[in-house]
């Protein structure tokens, strides 16, 4: 019977590890015409841009750190003519994740912030501050995924950045989210509960 439950479990993990492999093959291809130029190393499911990323895409008449459409641009794709906008300013107070701080919110997109928006159902909280910013003109800001996290801040000029915790709209689970804490330059990934209050910076796609 023991043989019997351990190969039973065996067959569970490894199931769930091709689940979870195939998941993020299709988040990849989905949001692969959007990345920063230069090499890219991996620390567990986050993918960070090193020192080596360039300012522009090779054709493009854009430039990261330009002022475009309300923010600063901070992607730029392959082609170029499209990429990733941020706020300039944080949302001036603290938000926690969501209003539901105990619900498994299906927004586990490490590539893709817009789809996590539209998966998380709420009355308040950073998603939902994000989601019902107008600002410049533009009503289609949302809380970015932690990938678009990250290159926000690789790609922002210190200076313009607070030395704080911020949100992502990626869920770990039923009751954490993931944060990026950012300290002088220096920025690193972790999880903390849904009801902390954590500073948030806006995104938007052009």
């Amino acid at each position: 019977m023991k043989n019997l439950f351990r190969s039973f479990l065996l067959i569970s993990l490894l199931f769930s590890c091709c689940i979870q492999t195939f998941s993020q093959s299709r988040e990849k291809k989905f949001y692969s015409n959007i990345k920063v130029y230069g090499n890219v190393m991996t620390t567990g499911l986050i993918r960070f841009a090193d020192s080596t990323t360039m300012t522009t895409a090779p054709g493009s008449s854009f430039k990261i750190g330009q002022h475009y459409q309300g923010g600063s641009i901070v992607y730029i794709d392959s082609t170029g003519n499209h990429g990733l906008i941020s706020d300039v300013d944080d949302l001036g107070q603290l938000y926690a994740y969501s209003s539901n701080s105990d619900t498994v919110t299906g927004a586990t997109s490490i590539w893709d912030g817009f789809t996590n928006k539209n998966k998380i159902v709420d009355v308040s909280g950073a998603t939902y501050a994000c989601k019902h910013l107008n600002k410049s003109g533009h009503s289609d800001w949302y809380l970015p995924s932690i990938m678009e996290l990250s290159m926000l801040f690789k790609n922002t000029p210190t200076a313009q950045m607070n030395t704080a915790l911020y949100w992502s709209s990626t869920e770990f689970n039923h009751n954490t989210g993931l944060i990026i804490g950012f300290d002088n330059g220096v920025f690193q990934f972790s999880k903390t509960s849904k009801v902390a209050t954590n500073n948030i910076r806006c995104v938007r796609r052009f």
